[in-house]
């Protein structure tokens, strides 16, 4: 008679139910498809298990992109950390890239000096037709503002000297020291 080995040692022969166990540990699942949709960006089909209405990130991205760039409203900017929306006595419902902005429109509201979300103006910077979007417009004063972080202000210089000459209107830089309406009236 031969002697039997014990199932733990590690030279006995596995039972059917632990290969199985094992192959399937491994092998991928599929997701649950609950309906295919058409993707809104590319047209392609997809499975969705959510209510998407793209088929990608990249899709969905495209059409942000392209609603805030066509939208003056938004600002034209896909700024992935904005501060969101901000209900303004003046401007309604605005919705606000950054920090600064919400700042200076917080301060402007409360000290009552109108202001609007400006539509796009064009400018031409070598060569290139392009579109600027000022932060605010003040109509009483007739001045644009643009809050900027330190890095990028003199990044953006150039564009806002050129949009400044070819629309023929004063915008203001504002920095991370000049965000209220006194530091605004100084500049005027």
């Amino acid at each position: 008679m031969g002697v039997r080995l014990p199932e733990s040692d590690s030279t006995a022969k596995s039972s059917n139910t632990t290969k199985t166990k094992k192959s399937s540990y491994n092998r991928p699942t599929k997701p649950p498809y609950s309906k295919v949709s058409q993707c809104k960006e590319c047209g392609k089909w997809f499975h969705n298990t959510t209510e998407r209405s793209t088929c990608s990130t990249k899709c969905a991205r495209a059409i942000i992109s392209r609603t805030a760039t066509n939208n003056p409203n938004f600002g034209g900017n896909q700024n992935n950390h904005a501060y969101g929306w901000y209900d303004s006595p003046f401007a309604g419902r605005v919705w606000l890239e950054s920090s600064y902005e919400y700042r200076v429109a917080k301060d402007l509201d409360d000290h009552g000096i109108p202001l609007t979300r400006p539509p796009y103006m064009y400018y031409v910077l070598n060569g290139l037709k392009k579109k600027y979007f000022a932060d605010f417009y003040l109509p009483d004063q007739d001045i644009y503002l643009d809050p900027k972080n330190d890095w990028i202000i003199p990044k953006d210089i150039p564009k806002i000297n050129q949009a400044m000459k070819d629309n023929n209107v004063i915008i203001h830089i504002l920095t991370k020291h000049q965000l209220s309406w006194a530091s605004i009236q100084e500049l005027l």
